[in-house]
């Protein structure tokens, strides 16, 4: 027991982030000093920095100055809350904290009620305070094939507060999404279109695997639709290179 707690403390001190400078000063959630001059080209990067990591740094950089100086509008409006709310499907319940997608469907039926949830939206927007059931999801275990329920064939998803999606799903699906449509920022769909075969997208996934294999570069392929999962657009190349520095410096120090 005693030697578990002393490779337990041993390992926390690791992932500490002030063994690794460029991970020190981008952060571990991304607001660290040097996020903007990273962005604008202008950061000078430590000599242990890998590789692969400064690349993706610098394309970074490379398509933060081909959105020029105006960005998304992150306010949200009542046309907006009603024009989605009205029309949505109330397929399951949605929150722990009992507002469900009934009460927004309702709601959307009114001025006066749209109003309420439009301002408060906004106000946690320009704040940075969320409320505290946004803390909470409700985990769901669905079945993969009708009437197998054996654990291991479920497949689980996470359901955030309704308006919390919502909002994300506004800002970052959907504006987002028509910003970078219209930047030429997202590449166009390869094989999501008509006359593609998903042999010819599982040929390709396997080509580049092994590519990265033979040249040993760190890389990750993942599969999302950009409308639908955008957080995972997002946050899996971001955790990437956050975990492959961490790799870099814990070896380092290791060694």
């Amino acid at each position: 027991m005693k030697v578990l707690r002393q490779e337990l403390s041993s390992s926390k001190n690791l992932l500490q982030p002030h063994y690794n400078k460029l991970l020190s000063d981008v952060g571990f959630s991304g607001d660290g000093p040097a996020v903007e001059s990273i962005l604008r080209g202008e950061y000078c990067y430590p000599d242990d920095t890998d590789p692969y990591t400064q690349l993706l740094m610098l394309e970074a950089a490379v398509l933060f100055s081909s959105l020029g100086e105006q960005g998304i509008e992150d306010w949200v409006y009542s046309h907006d809350f009603q024009q989605f709310w009205l029309h949505a499907c109330e397929r399951t319940e949605s929150s722990k904290s009992q507002l469900h997608f009934g009460h927004y469907m309702s709601g959307a039926h009114d001025k006066d009620i749209t109003e309420l949830h439009v301002a408060s939206l906004n106000t946690i927007r320009e704040t940075g305070v969320a409320p505290d059931r946004w803390r909470n999801s409700v985990t769901v275990l669905l079945e993969k094939v009708f009437g197998v329920r054996l654990i291991t064939k479920l497949r689980a998803i996470c359901l955030l507060e309704a308006d919390f999606n919502w909002l994300n799903k506004l800002i970052f699906a959907h504006r987002l999404e028509v910003h970078c449509r219209i930047h030429n920022l997202a590449p166009q769909e390869q094989f999501a279109k008509s006359k593609s075969c998903c042999e010819e997208a599982s040929l390709i996934k396997n080509l580049a695997t092994d590519g990265g294999r033979i040249l040993h570069n760190s890389s990750a392929i993942t599969s999302n639709d950009f409308d639908q999962c955008y957080n995972m657009i997002e946050d899996v190349p971001q955790s990437r290179v956050w975990l492959q520095e961490l790799m870099e410096s814990r070896d380092s120090l290791l060694g």
